[in-house]
């Protein structure tokens, strides 16, 4: 599966973490691929990464971490 984050609802310059997060376990779901963040700056909490999914940033894309600690899962 290939797919962008956009299409799970991502928007430029604001928290994206749920879109980030629901393309990577889409693409997990379906046997794995490839999770594009195109161009642009896009603002995220916790993610998790799985297994046979690659996270690719296009050329000119940023992954900026949010400044809201309550954007980020509380350790164990």
């Amino acid at each position: 599966m290939n797919t962008n984050i956009i299409d799970y609802g991502a928007k430029p310059g604001v928290l994206c973490t749920e879109a980030i997060q629901s393309a990577i376990d889409e693409c997990e779901r379906t046997g794995g691929g490839r999770v594009t963040v195109p161009p642009g700056l896009f603002v995220t909490g916790s993610i998790w990464l799985k297994s046979n999914v690659e996270l690719h940033l296009s050329h000119g894309a940023t992954l900026r971490a949010s400044e809201n600690l309550d954007d980020y899962n509380a350790p164990d």
